[in-house]
């Protein structure tokens, strides 16, 4: 779980500038970074910044590419890059359980990731995000391309993600449950 309120969800619906995608992983190639970092050097994303969190960027550089290697997990800085962006982007290529994509969801993120382990648990396709299919760059860069030209919809997607997130995912929550349960079997 996480705890939503620290990862929060901000106003984003007078924001004003270039959409802004965030990606969010240690293990840059496994985690798909290097499929997000191709797709902010295509021209159709010219017009999009793209924020890398990661101590191991390994792609190209340009004015609009952002890599923040001194941000650790569980900071006042990682929450402050979920909220400043649009859009989370994890099309990662192996994952057993993406917390990156429940503290996205938390911020009032869609997450466009893939349906690998237990991911599919946690992002609901068409409602939270977008499941792509691992290595299709042109999938994820449509579902992109659909959330840079519609906000209403990133924003609607956000929202039922952060509402997701605190019904499903509160650390609190979570520990509470998990006591009764534990009150109930040891009763009986």
């Amino acid at each position: 779980g996480v705890n939503p309120r620290r990862f929060t969800s901000p106003d984003r619906t007078a924001r004003d500038g270039p959409m802004r995608v965030l990606f969010v992983g240690a293990d840059f190639e496994r985690k798909g970074g290097d499929l997000v970092a191709r797709l902010a050097v295509d021209p159709a994303f010219r017009d999009v910044e793209f924020h890398f969190v990661t101590r191991s960027y390994q792609g190209p550089s340009a004015e609009n590419i952002h890599v923040h290697a001194n941000v650790s997990t569980n900071t006042p800085a990682l929450a402050d890059a979920y909220r400043d962006a649009d859009v989370f982007a994890l099309p990662t290529r192996q994952d057993s359980y993406s917390i990156a994509s429940v503290e996205a969801m938390a911020s009032g993120l869609p997450v466009i990731t893939t349906p690998t382990g237990g991911i599919p648990d946690i992002v609901a396709e068409g409602e939270t995000g977008y499941l792509v299919p691992r290595e299709d760059l042109a999938a994820v860069a449509d579902r992109l391309r659909k959330l840079r030209d519609d906000p209403a919809l990133r924003l609607r997607l956000g929202a039922a993600a952060r509402r997701r997130a605190e019904l499903k995912y509160d650390n609190d929550a979570l520990a509470e449950r998990t006591l009764a349960i534990l009150k109930s079997a040891a009763a009986s």
